[in-house]
């Protein structure tokens, strides 16, 4: 019974330094997305959204895996802030306080430190579980298994890209009209009275906390890199609420996210039902013109 409790650890450890590694090299594959959606296909920002999801998976993996491996405390501690800092990329990247709204930046630096720990940790993993004397073959499974951990998370983002390539998101969504807009958009309808004064509230602080980034603070548009975000107040003009619905929902490819994976239906609503108000003139300030 010690014997296999010894070489259930051994193989639990080994596991640990496989994903740890890997977890480094998804780390770096980020950096490629992020040239990719700058250089490459501006505004295209779908690859590095979707590998991101892989990073927060790979660090509860090996967590788990320490916990099985009874490995000492700095590997739970270093587990531990990693998912810290990468919870706190997601608060950076959607912090809600236009006051503090400078914080946002300090998503790119985060990623460092998440690349740094990281790297800690993957050494640290492969120095305990070479201290074993592992032989050849395992240490270059090891390797060989981080490789492969790194091509298939790169894999699966773009397999999450192509998924949402059909007809709920368009190429670009200033070249939709009505017509592409999916059945199942058009059926929808809105759980909110016409003119819902609540709604638009919930709906405006939404907007400002997540929109005016891209769409300006007056929500005209503005340019974001080498994309011209559109003005959602022409948008809330021109466009029925339907299609605002798909719209905000499943976003784009020009580097609109997919907010439906982080808002509920009810709050996508909430942010139509004030997007239609700008057509009326009201402001993301709640101040009528």
């Amino acid at each position: 019974m010690k014997r296999l409790w010894c070489g259930g650890r051994r193989v639990a450890r080994a596991l640990h330094a496989v994903v740890s590694w890997g977890l480094v090299g998804i780390v770096a594959l980020q950096t490629f997305y992020v040239g990719w959606a700058v250089l490459v296909q501006p505004g295209d920002w779908r690859f590095h959204t979707n590998l991101g999801h892989a990073i927060g998976g790979a660090i509860v993996v090996a967590m788990l895996f320490c916990a099985i491996g009874w490995m000492p405390a700095r590997f739970w501690l270093a587990g531990l802030g990693l998912y810290a800092l990468y919870s706190m990329q997601y608060l950076y990247l959607y912090w809600p306080s236009e006051a503090f709204r400078f914080l946002r930046a300090f998503h790119a630096p985060n990623a460092l430190l998440i690349f740094g720990g990281a790297l800690y940790l993957a050494r640290a993993s492969w120095r305990l579980f070479a201290q074993a004397g592992p032989p050849r073959a395992a240490r270059l499974a090891v390797i060989l298994g981080a490789g492969c951990l790194v091509i298939a998370s790169g894999r699966l983002a773009g397999a999450g890209v192509e998924q949402g390539s059909g007809t709920a998101r368009p190429v670009v969504l200033a070249e939709a009209t009505e017509a592409d807009v999916p059945t199942a958009y058009r059926t929808m309808t809105s759980p909110f009275p016409l003119g819902d004064a609540r709604a638009r509230e919930v709906g405006r602080d939404l907007v400002v906390s997540r929109c005016t980034v891209c769409h300006g603070t007056d929500l005209t548009g503005q340019t974001v890199g080498r994309v011209e975000a559109a003005s959602l107040v022409e948008s809330a003009r021109t466009r029925s609420a339907a299609f605002l619905m798909w719209a905000v929902s499943e976003g784009s490819r020009r580097g609109m996210p997919a907010w439906k994976a982080q808002l509920t239906e009810e709050e996508r609503w909430q942010v139509v039902a004030f997007l239609k108000s700008l057509a009326g003139g009201a402001r993301p300030g709640g101040t009528a013109p």
